[in-house]
């Protein structure tokens, strides 16, 4: 199962190209130039002038600047007769300048003249100047110069300049009598003083213009009424030019409010013309009884510390049990590389274990099984599940590349003693070995795990892509269905270049009838909205039950009735998201709905009698880091459609700033 989870890494590498250009101007004396060649010999000699002065080096104005040379700087024009006036002039401002650089963006020329459009970085490149210099040349030398830049900001960035401006405290001054004397005094004379006539207000339920004073002292007079202890309380006040923002938190005792707000007003003379209001209504409408907020759901981690937690399991006592993949072992062991596809040297010893957590949290070690570790990915134990009493687990995988010969456990159903003693209930491998039922790749990575209604074991090879039964009186091991590959966009070379996905079913339970309904994964590239839930008949035909939905890893059934799966997450551009997992509730067609998301490599889930739900987290991570989240009264809970709540992740992550 593990390898079907593999994450495509591509690793993206950006080049940059850094041309250098070397001017040499080899005669000191002034040189004619033909008129086609004018335009580049033009360029040369600014941009010796740009890169010279860059380094701050002043000769170079002797050999690149004309006598009498003119500078048109912004909106004013000097001439230079000498050249020690001009090298003063650049001195002095190299020292209000300080360290900068100094990059030529764009450069054109026609004629005499030549265009250069750069940029100055000042103050370790927090500052950025942007300016555009025009020259004029006559036999190789800058005669006349037109430059506009960015002066405001250069200047600024200096501390040359500084804006005036004393109507913003004033403005703060309005709005803090507003909170004080309007509000929290309750004084409504005050209102004329502060607004001006027919002032407009945007607020959540539309635009508002006051017909007079005496309607707006009205409207605020209403507040009141409603909470008569209402004081606001400023928690920020910040102006600009003819704008205030106060953020605020209002509340009333005697209404039982405590909400936060921000309201933005324009003034003009000192008086408030316009005004946008984003109280959180929301909050406050619900605190008031008015409206009924969502239920959110009510999460705790009841246990930790696992490495691969995969499958979970709730008892009828209420014992939570949780197997784990492990993370190999000491001896080395022949494998197939998730990487190259050869068979290199993996690592084994029996770290997957099986846990007991007890209605009081207690965790108690039942059983240790085999796990390998290969490449980044440990394969241990994948689901559990309960047959008369009896609990069973699924385990391990087995190649064809590795040979008939299994390693003890691998691609079995294991059956789990009250005193941790563990022995192979039936096997997987001997079917997909001597069958290869779906004609592909040899190999068999039981994992999914459910109780039929037969009396059998019905397990879900993710890695032979079948469903069978396991008679744990026989070991006796059937094929029940066989899952065709899924569209996919690219070539599968594991499915003689078809254009499909592996089906890799994960999960498999029964409803009340009888019907067998499993989760699909499916495999690479794990296309959002690919994934499905199908049901299987008795002749082993699968039908579609609920589609649209995403990287499937278990799927239950509810003290409800209703389906429940697992999410792991959700592959993009550049990997899996983190927190995009999630749980769904599986209904019919395209009508699913996420339940709890934003959790972190779910695994598997179950519920007890009460519709709490228990779930693993981080199945995919640092050894240790896995827990066991218990989801209060999760069946209560309201579903967003899973296309809704996909669009609004996909749009969240988009709108997330660069890492």
């Amino acid at each position: 199962m593990q390898r079907q989870f593999r994450f495509a890494r591509a690793a993206i590498r950006l080049y940059a190209a850094i041309l250098a250009i070397a001017v040499l101007l080899a005669a000191a004396a002034p040189i004619a130039y033909a008129q086609d060649d004018m335009p580049d010999a033009n360029k040369a000699v600014v941009t010796r002038y740009f890169d010279e002065l860059a380094q701050q080096n002043l000769d170079v104005l002797d050999e690149v600047i004309a006598p009498g040379y003119i500078e048109h700087f912004g909106s004013t024009e000097t001439v230079y007769d000498d050249m020690e006036t001009l090298k003063a002039s650049w001195t002095d401002t190299f020292a209000m300048m300080g360290p900068f650089d100094l990059q030529i963006e764009d450069m054109i020329a026609e004629g005499d003249r030549v265009v250069t459009r750069f940029t100055i970085l000042l103050m370790d490149g927090e500052v950025e100047i942007a300016g555009i210099h025009i020259a004029r040349l006559e036999d190789g030398r800058i005669v006349e110069t037109w430059e506009n830049a960015d002066q405001l900001t250069l200047m600024t960035a200096m501390g040359a300049v500084a804006p005036v401006d004393p109507t913003p405290e004033a403005n703060k001054e309005v709005v803090r009598r507003l909170v004080e004397e309007v509000y929290n005094q309750q004084n409504l004379d005050v209102v004329e003083e502060l607004f001006a006539p027919n002032a407009v207000e945007h607020r959540f339920d539309g635009d508002y213009v006051a017909e007079d004073f005496a309607d707006l002292q009205a409207q605020i007079g209403e507040v009141f009424s409603g909470m008569p202890d209402l004081q606001l309380e400023i928690d920020d006040l910040i102006a600009e030019g003819d704008r205030v923002m106060v953020r605020f938190t209002q509340s009333s005792e005697a209404a039982g409010v405590n909400v936060s707000g921000v309201y933005i007003v324009r003034l003009e003379d000192g008086r408030i013309v316009e005004g946008w209001d984003h109280t959180d209504m929301l909050t406050l409408f619900a605190q008031l009884g008015l409206v009924e907020l969502p239920q959110e759901p009510e999460m705790e981690t009841i246990a930790a510390g696992f490495t691969g937690p995969q499958g979970i399991l709730v008892d009828p006592d209420g014992n939570v049990w949780v197997i784990e993949s492990g993370m190999g072992g000491e001896e080395a062991v022949e494998w197939v590389s998730p990487d190259s596809g050869q068979v290199e040297m993996a690592m084994m010893g029996d770290t997957a274990r099986v846990v007991r957590i007890s209605v009081d949290g207690e965790q108690t070690e039942v059983a240790a099984l085999p796990s390998v570790f290969v490449g980044t990915e440990a394969i241990g134990g994948a689901r559990l599940a309960l047959l008369d009493g009896e609990l069973y687990a699924t385990v391990g995988q087995w190649l064809g590349e590795l040979g008939p010969d299994r390693l003890e456990l691998s691609a079995s159903v294991a059956h789990i003693a009250a005193d941790g003693a563990v022995s192979e209930a039936g096997n997987t491998w001997d079917i997909e070995g001597e069958q290869n039922p779906d004609g592909h790749v040899v190999d068999s990575h039981p994992y999914g795990l459910a109780a039929g209604p037969d009396g059998r074991l019905w397990v879900a090879d993710a890695g032979a892509n079948t469903l069978v039964a396991v008679d744990v009186e026989t070991g006796e091991v059937t094929l029940e269905a066989v899952f065709d590959g899924l569209p996919g966009p690219l070539p599968n070379p594991l499915r003689g270049n078809a254009l499909e996905m592996d089906p890799v079913p994960t999960g498999i339970v029964f409803d009340d009838e009888g019907t067998a309904y499993v989760s699909l994964l499916p495999g690479f590239p794990f296309i959002p909205g690919s994934t499905k839930v199908v049901t299987v008949d008795a002749d082993g035909n699968a039908a579609d039950f609920a589609t649209g939905l995403t990287m499937l890893t278990d799927l239950r059934m509810g003290p409800d009735g209703n389906l429940y799966a697992v999410q792991i997450g959700v592959f993009g551009e550049q990997g899996p998201i983190p927190n995009s997992g999630a749980i769904i509730r599986v209904l019919e067609g395209d009508a699913s709905e996420v339940v709890v998301s934003g959790l972190s490599f779910p695994t598997s889930v179950d519920f007890d009698a009460d519709g709490n739900a228990y779930v693993t987290t981080n199945g995919v991570g640092a050894p240790g880091s896995g827990e066991v989240v218990m989801v209060h009264s999760l069946v209560d809970l309201p579903g967003m459609p899973v296309a809704e709540a996909m669009q609004m992740m996909m749009q969240t992550m988009e709108e997330a700033p660069a890492p």
